[in-house]
């Protein structure tokens, strides 16, 4: 079979290595420049390639695999379907050579989270399982073709740029932890957004589980979308099936079954909102075979997620946290709660994703002492602070001074928090990339201190 597959990064990458160990006949096409070492990876198997452009040569294909990075609403892919040749997306290849069952997880915030929390849960339980997917910093589905043998289940965190070019892609179990505006820069509209989340559902069997947030607005406005059996959780109500809080504890219930899972003051992940990721956790974790006690070690024991309210240490007294992660305002919000201190002297800001700014001014001067503000937002941030008259804050496109300046505000006891509330593609080239230099950062200053 002749596949091309668009993009060439993680994914693109991953594609390429397992169609050829299927023995397909690949091209690979991406329509800017790819970072070397991706390069130097494909010319190893003298695969041949395109850069800068999609030739005809894209369209000599059966089937076109596209890269996450590749919107669906590019020219390439139209022209591709007008030829009528099969365009998919990475994922979808990847499970249409799967033998084993994957447990899918998307939503706008917590998917990191709620996908780390279930893998171990598995693991704890004594099930066999390997993770992978959107979960930083990145872990392409296609890796695990011809290698699933050995595993009961595939946990994978799904985004919807992934989504967007499903066609048979069925998890057995499918959990959506929420859905607020996010990446309307390439969905542009909210309704579209919505809908992409949804398709996680689209191919469910009635066999299949289907987990969610019975509280998300949202997603009640969609229910219509949701095929298989339904499982809620939630942190208000007592469910009729799912996980809920009652009296502080957590309870999964089942077909007329209940199972009391441990109480709130087990959760090891710092924050309210981790309350419901280990509400949605622990309800996949059961309808996959885990046991009790697997899943409240898990919960127990699960205390830093990288780049997620990851906790770095201490120097001369102050405290540092990575939350590089946090790339849009309600999870920005939900950060800030999370740490709930006045003591907070903050580095925020970055590139919007045409979902606005929320609250996130608000937020700042509810929770934060201080504010380092950095990226192409901060002078829009700027004018949020100056509405409540909130003037402790500091503006710089300097990473390093930012950080310098932050540490240099902060005393004894106070927390040093990177919790931008926006993509970091102005400065960076990922959130990884801007936590990873934040924790360059903090290791640096945390030497020059202790020498």
């Amino acid at each position: 079979m002749k596949v091309t597959i668009l993009g060439i990064a993680r994914s693109g990458i991953a594609a390429a290595l397992a169609s050829n160990r299927l023995g397909y006949d690949i091209f690979l096409s991406d329509f800017g420049m790819p970072e070397k070492r991706f390069i130097d990876e494909i010319e190893k198997l003298r695969l041949p390639y395109e850069t800068g452009k999609h030739s005809d040569k894209v369209f000599e294909a059966d089937l076109i695999v596209v890269s996450p990075g590749v919107p669906s609403t590019a020219p390439v892919i139209s022209e591709a379907k007008n030829r009528g040749i099969r365009v998919i997306s990475e994922i979808e290849f990847a499970f249409e050579h799967f033998k084993k069952p994957i447990i899918a997880i998307t939503g706008t915030n917590g998917k990191t989270t709620t996908t780390t929390l279930i893998y171990n849960m598995l693991i704890a339980s004594g099930l066999r399982a390997i993770i992978g997917g959107n979960i930083a910093p990145g872990i392409p589905l296609s890796n695990f073709i011809l290698k699933d043998d050995d595993v009961d289940f595939i946990v994978a965190e799904i985004s919807t740029f992934q989504l967007e070019l499903i066609d048979r892609f069925n998890p057995v179990i499918s959990v959506l932890t929420n859905i607020s505006p996010d990446h309307i820069d390439r969905h542009k509209t909210m309704e579209n957004y919505i809908k992409e989340k949804m398709k996680i559902f689209k191919n469910h069997k009635n066999s299949d589980y289907a987990v969610f947030n019975n509280e998300d607005i949202n997603i009640k406005k969609y229910l219509f979308m949701i095929r298989g059996k339904q499982y809620r959780f939630s942190l208000r109500t007592d469910v009729s099936r799912g996980t809920f809080v009652r009296e502080e504890e957590l309870i999964f219930k089942g077909d007329n079954k209940e199972k009391t899972i441990c109480s709130v003051n087990d959760i090891a992940l710092p924050g309210y909102h981790n309350r419901e990721n280990v509400l949605a956790a622990s309800c996949a974790a059961f309808l996959a075979g885990g046991t009790v006690e697997g899943i409240r070690y898990a919960i127990r024991n699960t205390n830093s997620i990288p780049h997620r309210l990851e906790y770095l240490g201490k120097v001369k007294g102050v405290i540092f946290y990575n939350n590089s992660m946090c790339t849009n305002p309600v999870a920005f919000r939900k950060s800030l709660e999370a740490i709930s201190s006045k003591n907070i002297i903050l580095i925020a800001g970055g590139r919007e994703k045409d979902t606005g700014l929320g609250d996130m001014g608000k937020a700042i001067v509810e929770h934060v002492k201080y504010c380092v503000l950095i990226g192409e937002l901060k002078d829009r941030l700027e004018a949020e602070l100056n509405k409540y008259g909130f003037k402790n804050y500091f503006k710089t496109n300097d990473f390093e001074e930012a950080v310098r300046t932050a540490f240099k505000q902060a005393k004894k006891g106070e927390i040093v928090l990177l919790s931008p509330g926006a993509a970091s593609f102005d400065m960076f080239k990922s959130f990884e990339d801007r936590g990873n230099r934040f924790k360059k950062l903090f290791n640096l200053i945390k030497r020059e201190y202790e020498d």
